[in-house]
């Protein structure tokens, strides 16, 4: 009987010994799973690793700002002002002569 990840008994039992059993007697066919094992097992590491950025960018608030970024947050607009005071009347952060606000 041929083992392949689709057969009634692949696996059970002991995977080491079913392994070198195929070996044996398909050379090939355990060349081809290895090559297998390989490609799903980086796929999963890669899916693995974005899933976790995925919940780290979601449980810590990972924000990408596409528009202006001061002291971490994001704002939408930034304007020249004369002064502090202007930028504080819409609500605004005041830095190196210009507003930045949503």
């Amino acid at each position: 009987m041929k083992y392949s990840p689709t057969s009634a008994a692949y696996c059970y039992g002991s995977c080491t010994a079913q392994a070198r059993d195929a070996v044996a007697r398909d050379p090939q066919g355990a060349r081809k799973l290895v090559r297998q094992s390989y490609v799903f097992s980086t796929f999963g590491v890669v899916v693995g690793i974005g899933i976790v950025a995925l919940v780290f960018g979601l449980l810590f608030g990972f924000v990408i700002c596409t528009d202006y970024s001061v002291d971490g947050e994001c704002y939408s607009f930034k304007s020249s002002v004369n002064s502090r005071a202007d930028c504080s009347e819409i609500d605004g952060v005041f830095r190196d002569g210009y507003c930045y606000f949503n």
